[in-house]
């Protein structure tokens, strides 16, 4: 055999061993990559791929504000236009809802029909408030004291916190402000609003004084119902129906997270702490976005009601959620990230 042959003869053999050993490393075929998600400005920050890791996609291709599920689609407002759009989780493909600027908008509220909005906008006097009909495609003011406002879960009204001279009011009416009426006075000067069952309206305040939170719930009778009392940086994530709801606060300068049964009264310390606001409730248990522990990226975990938890996934992106919830069919953690306004999706398997 001639040298040139047997050159040619020994280059084959050493192809023939790259490509097995390649195939034994990564038999599914599939390219090899050392990164997530293209870099672009302002993403979530990236480590270098790592095995057994989920990739979040990102959803939103503008800066995301007020997002809510609508089936398999996420629906969002963009943040400083006030334009709309629906990005579907299935195709991946967004559609536009509306091309309107709105000047002077914050932030809105969905109605759970998601045909109507309570849409809060800046004023020279104070943030005012105006509710928008998606059918009858017309705008209502409502009463200018109003600090914040929520539909009730058939959408058909809203509740309302109005500040007068004393403290503030709670009013029941329809959605544009009519055939109103007070249930409860209170002599705290703001508060967030959330209407869970039909006659479970929770009434979340923050004493100006010392910065403590307190948490109580309302019938529409008015009838009160004291739920937390004087927690420091106060963090929570409430199941659909009211019934519980996990918490975290800071006892003694640490963070303690729990799962309060509001049925039976009984509460679940969780060992890992984490603050609620990077949890969403699916059917029966929570799932958490958080810091792996002693490693790069997030970790996806499940905590069902005895506080167990259950690891779900890894992903090598790290995160700093401003809110966070489940697609309906439990199937992906939708994740709207503080520091670049964008909303991502990660596959989870529970």
């Amino acid at each position: 055999m001639s040298r040139k042959n047997i050159t040619i003869s020994i280059l084959s053999l050493i192809g023939v061993n790259v490509f097995l050993l390649s195939y034994i490393l990564n038999p599914s075929g599939e390219a090899l990559s050392g990164r997530l998600i293209d870099k672009f400005d302002g993403s979530a920050n990236e480590a270098p791929a790592e095995k057994n890791k989920e990739s979040a996609s990102r959803v939103s291709n503008h800066e995301a504000i007020s997002p809510v599920m609508s089936g398999n689609s996420v629906i969002y407002y963009e943040k400083g236009t006030g334009r709309v759009f629906k990005t579907s989780l299935e195709t991946n493909t967004t559609e536009t809802i509306s091309e309107s600027i709105l000047r002077d908008f914050l932030s809105a509220v969905w109605a759970p029909d998601k045909r109507q909005v309570i849409a809060k906008f800046y004023g020279p006097l104070g943030n005012e408030f105006r509710y928008y009909s998606y059918d009858t495609k017309k705008t209502i003011p409502l009463d200018r004291n109003v600090r914040s406002a929520v539909f009730s879960p058939n959408s058909s009204q809203i509740a309302y916190f109005k500040s007068t001279p004393e403290g503030g009011e709670i009013y029941i009416s329809n959605p544009d402000g009519s055939d109103s009426h007070r249930i409860f006075k209170t002599a705290f000067l703001d508060t967030d609003l959330k209407w869970l069952a039909d006659d479970l309206i929770v009434v979340s305040s923050i004493n100006s004084a010392d910065q403590l939170h307190y948490v109580f719930s309302l019938n529409r009778d008015g009838e009160i119902r004291k739920i937390f009392d004087g927690l420091m940086k106060l963090d929570t994530a409430w199941r659909g129906d009211g019934a519980a709801v996990i918490y975290s606060s800071f006892d003694n300068g640490s963070l303690e997270s729990r799962i309060l049964n509001l049925n039976t009264g009984t509460e679940v310390k969780i060992s890992k702490n984490i603050a609620a606001g990077q949890c969403s409730w699916g059917t029966n248990s929570v799932v958490c976005v958080s810091r792996q522990d002693g490693g790069s990226g997030d970790e996806i975990f499940l905590i069902n009601p005895q506080g167990d938890i259950i690891s779900l996934t890894k992903t090598s992106q790290s995160f700093n959620p401003s809110e966070v919830m489940l697609s309906p069919d439990e199937s992906r953690l939708i994740i709207l990230n503080r520091p670049d306004n964008l909303i991502y999706s990660l596959r989870i398997n529970q």
